[in-house]
């Protein structure tokens, strides 16, 4: 049995309460069953594991990643220095 969880695992956005107990949220189980039903007419000899294999992809891409919103302290320091500048005479006072 799952926990109860107020966001979904693969997107990251809020759940409404009836789907607490679910582990994605009702638009990436959808997300998942289209690509796996568009997978399977377009491939009528495939097989159960190649059908969820592409449901699986397709949630894989509405994944959320926590890199994509991450500042790389790399890049921040070169563009603007880890010193802070002092004030410039005859600077803004």
């Amino acid at each position: 049995m799952s926990p109860l969880t107020s966001m979904c695992r693969i997107c990251g956005n809020p759940k409404p309460t009836n789907e607490f107990a679910l582990n994605e949220c009702s638009n990436c189980a959808e997300h998942g069953r289209v690509a796996g039903a568009a997978f399977a007419a377009a491939n009528p000899e495939a097989s159960q594991d190649q059908i969820l294999y592409a449901e699986r992809m397709a949630k894989q891409a509405r994944a959320h990643m926590s890199r994509k919103n991450y500042v790389d302290p790399r890049t921040f320091s070169a563009s603007t220095g880890m010193i802070p500048q002092p004030p410039q005479p005859g600077g803004r006072q």
